[in-house]
């Protein structure tokens, strides 16, 4: 029984090692394709600015309030 915990917990490691003494690697294929050039840069869509907004006249808080739109108070 200790033997075959000793077996499968070994097994990982002598699998990368059988792969590495090969002369093979996992992802060799990713890192030889990042090797041989950088790719050219993605065309970036413009900058989208701001329109300009447009002018207002400088009004006091109280000339925009709304009870200026009603009437005086209803007298009880």
């Amino acid at each position: 029984m200790g033997l075959v915990q000793v077996a499968l917990y070994a097994a990982p490691f002598l699998l990368l090692f059988g792969l590495l003494a090969l002369g093979r690697f996992p992802g060799e294929r990713t890192i030889l394709a990042r090797r041989v050039g950088p790719t050219p840069p993605r065309p970036r869509p413009a900058t989208r600015r701001w329109a300009p907004g447009r002018e207002r006249t400088r009004l006091s808080q109280l000339e925009r309030t709304s009870h200026r739109l009603r009437g005086p108070p209803l007298v009880a």
